[in-house]
């Protein structure tokens, strides 16, 4: 545009229109600067904006999308530092490696219990947004978008919980958007999530005498003490000599030992075992102490959901086994723990799907008594399980057993349902027609050994802190 035809354009305008075209174009530039800051690996900081103290500005940040740009809008606090300096800082700092610290283990606990063996770095939020909407009668049919199977639908999910438990501020770098740091962010990552799993394994490991209370006598955690071989123990995990394997649902997993199939996970175990890990070992004992600096305060989780129900089903049979190693396969036991989270959270999945009462029971029972909302102290760990079971959930519970069509299935809840879990009081004795087990091989899984530092040996660390 020559400057006479210039002039007569701006003759015919107003000022108020000119003043919104200096506000766009201002935009526009403000916004190409943005895309650029963050395709550079060493970019420059960003201009001081002398935002008031306490005040949160709408920045624009553009992602890449094909040949296309996808204009977003977060909100970035002013009294963030991490989320305004440039992406090598975000790596070094001493406040973003807490914030990886903690991204970590929640992951461990509320998303999968080896996640960092999933590959979930490299993946744009976006784009698996839009691919898991493709599950929705809705989505699946854009033609552009391939309906994802079961095993990607839960890959997906992760790769989404991963960006949930980290700020905004680390999200480009997940999703591989800035050159040189994707490698940098998986590896801190990766390692942080396996030297914390084996703190809160080992902290486990000091109070499971606790956690199992009236159900297994405190000296089967004493250290020497060889669960594998114990009648106890594998009469809870339900060892079968003639499969030389285990149950994945056994009686120590539902409340009362079967007293119903709806109860799967809802146990006084599995609230001890998250009470520990999330407001500390003394609240076990001393309900009435500050959450203040615990992890469930440190971490602001606040409800139950189905990857922490697995956790706890896995964690649950790890301390009943008595493998010393907190690995997969079991070093005593041969337990696939990997395959058995992962079938934890497709059957909790489907319990959620078909909307069954059973399931939104168990997540609330943990709310309650884990979650409560709105208090600085820890409320007491309950002493009985609810237990509302109807003939509809029952029925349920049985045509989800009827389609499980994996060959080693052995969660047949109505073959089992009236095994008893047996008191301390009985463990003394051994059970009638049943002879300890004393040699037995561990099942052949094919899992591939995990990378180095992931296997944690426990055997060391003494169990019964109250002798």
């Amino acid at each position: 545009m020559d400057p006479t035809q210039l002039s007569l354009v701006l003759g015919n305008m107003s000022m108020q229109d000119v003043m919104k075209a200096l506000k766009d174009s201002q935009l526009l530039t403000q916004s190409l600067q943005e895309k650029n800051r963050r395709l550079m690996t060493a970019a420059p900081p960003l201009p001081n904006t002398s935002l008031p103290s306490g005040t949160t500005s709408s920045m624009s940040f553009l992602s890449e999308s094909g040949d296309s740009l996808d204009v977003r809008t977060t909100d970035v606090s002013a009294n963030n530092p991490v989320s305004m300096e440039k992406p090598k800082s975000l790596l070094e700092s001493k406040e973003s490696k807490k914030e990886l610290q903690y991204g970590a283990m929640k992951m461990v606990m509320f998303g999968h219990i080896w996640w960092e063996r999933k590959q979930l770095f490299g993946v744009r939020r976006d784009l698996a947004l839009r691919e898991l909407n493709a599950t929705t009668l809705t989505n699946a049919f854009d033609s552009g978008i391939t309906k994802p199977s079961p095993e990607r639908i839960i890959h997906l999910r992760l790769v989404l919980l991963l960006y949930e438990h980290l700020p905004a501020a680390y999200h480009p770098l997940v999703g591989g958007s800035i050159t040189g740091e994707y490698h940098k962010l998986e590896k801190i990552m990766k390692k942080a999530a396996t030297d914390n799993r084996s703190n809160l394994i080992n902290r486990l490991k000091h109070v499971a005498a606790t956690i199992f209370e009236d159900i297994v006598p405190a000296g089967h955690f004493r250290q020497g003490f060889d669960r594998s071989t114990d009648p106890l123990c594998q009469r809870l995990m339900v060892y079968k000599s003639d499969k030389n394997e285990y149950t994945r649902l056994p009686p120590c997993l539902f409340s009362d030992g079967f007293t119903s199939g709806a109860t799967m996970f809802r146990t006084l175990v599995g609230v001890k075992i998250l009470t520990c890990l999330l407001w500390g070992e003394s609240a076990l004992d001393a309900p009435n102490m500050s959450t203040k600096r615990t992890n469930g305060d440190l971490w602001h989780m606040k409800e139950m959901n189905t990857s922490a129900l697995a956790f706890v089903g896995v964690t649950t049979r790890w301390m009943l086994s008595g493998d010393t190693k907190f690995a997969s396969p079991g070093n005593k036991t041969g337990i696939d723990y990997i395959a058995d989270f992962d079938h934890y959270v497709a059957r909790i999945d489907e319990l959620v799907r078909k909307g069954t009462r059973s399931i939104t029971d168990t997540f609330q029972f943990y709310n309650d008594h884990v979650f409560a909302p709105s208090r600085t102290l820890q409320s007491v760990v309950p002493t009985k399980v609810p237990v509302s079971a109807s003939e509809e959930e029952e029925a349920i519970w049985k045509s989800l057993e009827a389609i499980d069509n994996e060959p080693d299935s052995d969660s047949e809840i109505s073959g089992i349902a009236s095994a008893p879990i047996i008191s301390s009081d009985e463990a003394t004795m051994s059970p009638p027609n049943e002879s300890p087990v004393t040699d037995h091989h561990p099942v052949t899984n094919d899992v591939s050994p995990g990378p180095a530092g992931v296997d944690i040996d426990t055997s060391n660390i003494p169990l019964d802190l109250r002798k």
